[in-house]
């Protein structure tokens, strides 16, 4: 509500692509500006795979930003669902690279809502930024909080988390329930902003 009259992004299309620079751009109740960057530093400002023209060149996260992930809004939160298989901490790092993080799923409104939408996206299975230390029993956000994992909220399936060397958490997106397995293993993943 940056107007402060008790509505959020009223008159606005959440989601929508910048039309023209200096225009708000709102997603999510967070509002971005798209603009020329004119903040007396003469710097642009970086495009980043959003689905904003960020830099204001006219093309919507440039050509070839965002690989073969595809930019979604789902609930809250703005997600990208990457196809490639990859191992955890190769996932992790092209998250990183766009600017995400992977997913971390805080809640079962959240939960259901991404694996339905990565069902809707032909994905079986999908790295999560969940993780544990081969010291440690418990899992862990990948974010920077390195927060343990709430057991009210972990959705695990069925035997699950597996004992031994299995320290990372994949979804299962028919199931909506989480899995750990070898971080060597390679999986779709999806990113979160």
């Amino acid at each position: 509500d940056d107007d402060c009259d008790g509505s959020i992004d009223e008159g606005f299309d959440i989601g929508a692509p910048c039309g023209e620079c200096g225009i708000v751009e709102c997603a999510n109740e967070r509002a971005t500006r798209c603009s020329t960057g004119d903040t007396g530093s003469g710097a642009t400002p970086p495009e980043i795979c959003n689905g904003i023209d960020d830099d204001c060149d006219g093309q919507v996260d440039g050509p070839l930003l965002c690989r073969d992930c595809q930019w979604s809004i789902v609930g809250d939160g703005v997600y990208l669902f990457c196809p490639m298989d990859m191992t955890h901490e190769s996932a992790t790092a092209e998250c990183r690279g766009f600017g995400y993080q992977l997913a971390e799923l805080d809640d079962m409104d959240e939960n259901v809502a991404v694996n339905a939408a990565a069902r809707d996206e032909g994905f079986r299975q999908f790295w999560l930024g969940l993780r544990r230390s081969p010291s440690e029993p418990d899992f862990r956000r990948r974010s920077g909080s390195g927060e343990r994992l709430d057991d009210a909220f972990a959705p695990w399936g069925p035997a699950h988390p597996a004992p031994g060397d299995r320290h990372c958490v994949y979804s299962e997106s028919r199931l909506s329930q989480w899995f750990n397995d070898d971080c060597d293993e390679e999986y779709s993943f999806v990113c979160e902003l």
